[in-house]
């Protein structure tokens, strides 16, 4: 897969989901952010299974 250049993104959530993030990651064996970023790519392609209205 060809290399795509990046974006910085910053975002703010409350301390309870960051911890359920945390948990996940480790369980995961992934950092936080390289985990945020797969979930965001899986709800990414859930979304695109649907037609826009």
């Amino acid at each position: 897969m060809a290399h795509e250049s990046s974006k910085r993104v910053s975002i703010l959530i409350p301390e309870g989901l960051f911890r359920q993030l945390e948990k996940q990651a480790e369980q995961s064996s992934r950092s936080v952010s390289s985990y945020v970023r797969q979930v965001l790519k899986w709800h990414l392609s859930y979304l695109n299974q649907f037609p826009r209205t």
